[in-house]
């Protein structure tokens, strides 16, 4: 073999492992289709379900049902999530009462309070019923 054909092979075998770098270098500075859709930067491009509940609050039906017959007893009513007061009225306990209370949708317990009587209601749902009549259990004979 002559020295000039040595020098080629050289060079051609030094040509292609250039020719490798290069390709491989720019292969890797190529920027790929992201699979994940791009956040949208307005928020009138936000693609939202129609029956999506943009409400932070929820109503729960409160209802009472009072002694009938019972003397005028009237006391200040108060539904409440510790300090936070929902509903402070006036109430009296021969009357029923149904009223709609707007609370935080994350409350899951309320406190009703009228006077010295106080009732908790966990796990509510969207009503809270109460019988302020007492239950009579039979006599046996």
């Amino acid at each position: 073999m002559n020295h000039y054909t040595l020098v080629m092979k050289k060079f051609n075998i030094l040509l292609l492992f250039s020719l490798l770098i290069v390709v491989f270098t720019l292969t890797q500075c190529l920027k790929l289709d992201d699979p994940v859709p791009s956040e949208p930067e307005k928020t009138s491009e936000l693609e939202i379900s129609s029956d999506f509940n943009w409400s932070t609050n929820r109503q729960v039906e409160l209802k009472l049902e009072g002694i009938p017959g019972a003397v005028d007893n009237q006391k200040t009513l108060i539904v409440r999530n510790g300090s936070k007061v929902f509903l402070k009225q006036l109430y009296n306990i021969n009357q029923n009462l149904q009223q709609t209370i707007i609370v935080p949708a994350h409350i899951q317990e309320l406190t009703m309070q009228f006077g010295n009587f106080s009732k908790t209601f966990g796990e509510i749902s969207s009503a809270i019923e109460y019988s302020f009549v007492p239950e009579v259990e039979e006599l046996s004979k």
